[in-house]
């Protein structure tokens, strides 16, 4: 399962969860449900299996199973009641399907 251990105050995170054969693909969007620009965003995810590839944003990991997500350049601050996607591709061995905390 994927968890949100931690979302920057003022956003909210949708999660699909899409099978790829022997990978899986989380695909992520955060939307900005304040009334003023979110800058410098960041969402900590703890993931079930390793990290294959990221785009539209960048992942670190804090821990074997717990990753930092942050905005790449472009995508660093979000106005008001816009949002970005991106997306991780996870290995498909230890897999559950994601649920949102």
């Amino acid at each position: 399962m994927t968890t949100h251990l931690q979302v920057t105050p003022g956003l909210s995170v949708d999660q699909e969860s899409i099978e790829l054969g022997d990978c899986h693909h989380i695909r992520f969007t955060v939307r900005n449900t304040g009334s003023e620009p979110i800058r410098h965003w960041q969402l900590r995810v703890r993931l079930p299996s390793f990290v294959l590839g990221v785009y539209g944003a960048n992942c670190d990991p804090v821990s074997n199973i717990e990753y930092r997500i942050t905005p790449t350049r472009w995508g660093d601050t979000i106005a008001p009641s816009n949002e970005l996607t991106f997306g991780v591709l996870l290995s498909a061995q230890q897999m559950d399907q994601p649920t949102a905390a």
